[in-house]
């Protein structure tokens, strides 16, 4: 298995869209940093990374609990946006689920037996 599943190219490539959508609609520093954060760590998911799949796996489970609690905070006023804010936490966890536990990826990330010292 030399290329990535298609499944895990098509996660990297919705989930950087939803970080820049988000920072479109608020543009912060913090915003830049988590688009540059995860583009770096998707891709070395990408290439075969087991380390890099964890690591991504973990920073994404922190967004998905800071997203679903601002969901929860904005139901009151906007249910729209809550509905939003919660869809993105699911999504979030789905991503992250698959990424790290799918046998198609770990079969993916055995056969590249990659890490960063091949990078070098």
């Amino acid at each position: 298995m030399t290329q990535a599943p298609k499944s895990l190219s098509a996660i990297a490539i919705v989930f950087v869209a939803t970080e820049i959508f988000w920072f479109v609609a608020n543009a912060t520093v913090s915003g830049a940093l988590r688009i540059g954060i995860y583009s770096f760590l998707l891709y070395f998911v990408v290439q075969g990374s087991r380390g890099a799949a964890y690591l991504w796996a973990v920073l994404t489970l922190f967004g998905a609990v800071n997203a679903g609690v601002s969901g929860l905070d904005a139901l009151p006023s906007s249910q729209g946006n809550a509905a939003l804010l919660l869809g993105h936490a699911l999504f979030f966890v789905g991503a992250a689920g698959y990424v790290v536990l799918s046998p198609r990826g770990r079969k993916y990330q055995s056969a590249r037996n990659w890490s960063l010292q091949d990078a070098g």
